[in-house]
């Protein structure tokens, strides 16, 4: 059973689907209790558990099959963030305790803060406190690096019992292609996608260099 910490799950997508999932584990202790302010189009929960979900894309791109690490595992999703996005360290660690004594055995969370390691007034170091707890129950914890780098400084939740993922590489290529004034085509990788039904334009070359 994963426990994930978050600001809510959207449980309509294929990745959540329910079809041959086999019944929860008989300790689990916890309870069906959702709403639509436990929804977001957020899908971190897919990654640590979600179902095989052939062709997935992004804007037709990187085609292929989506799966989570552990799929077909059960998800317990704890909504610990308001509407805004704003998640206060007590709300945090009533998540983990509630995962804790619901009976999961794996907790995942994609929070933090500042990398302050061991300042009292953070909320960086509630995690820290919440989780060790977990971890002194036999729970695994897993926690995001956070979404800055590669300076010094910039990785988040730190602690040692913690296990701190973050994503270094990828087989992927979001690929675009440009046409020169005399016809030639060159392929290439570019986060911008013009919308295709729009007509395109010639522009001046610039070099970056």
């Amino acid at each position: 059973m994963g426990g994930v910490i978050d600001s809510g799950i959207f449980p309509d997508h294929p990745s959540f689907s329910d079809d041959g999932m086999p019944a929860p584990p008989a300790k689990w202790k916890g309870r069906c209790d959702f709403n639509r302010t436990s929804c977001n189009n957020k899908l971190i929960a897919s990654t640590a558990a979600g179902a095989v979900v052939p062709g997935a894309n992004v804007l037709g791109h990187a085609l292929g099959t989506a799966s989570g690490v552990a799929a077909r595992a059960h998800i317990a999703m704890y909504k610990v963030c308001d509407l805004n996005g704003g998640c206060e360290a007590s709300d945090i660690l009533a998540g983990v305790d509630a995962a804790v004594g619901d009976g999961c055995d794996v907790i995942s969370m994609s929070l933090g803060g500042p990398s302050v390691p061991f300042n009292p007034l953070t909320k960086i170091l509630a995690i820290a406190i919440g989780t060790f707890g977990a971890i002194r129950k036999g729970i695994f914890v897993s926690m995001a690096a956070g979404n800055f780098g590669p300076g010094e400084s910039t990785v988040k939740n730190e602690a040692l019992w913690m296990l701190t993922v973050a994503a270094s590489t990828m087989d992927r290529s979001i690929r675009s292609i440009v046409q020169l004034g005399n016809g030639a085509y060159f392929h290439g990788e570019s986060l911008y996608q013009p919308n295709t039904g729009v007509p395109g334009g010639f522009y001046p070359l610039v070099s970056a260099g």
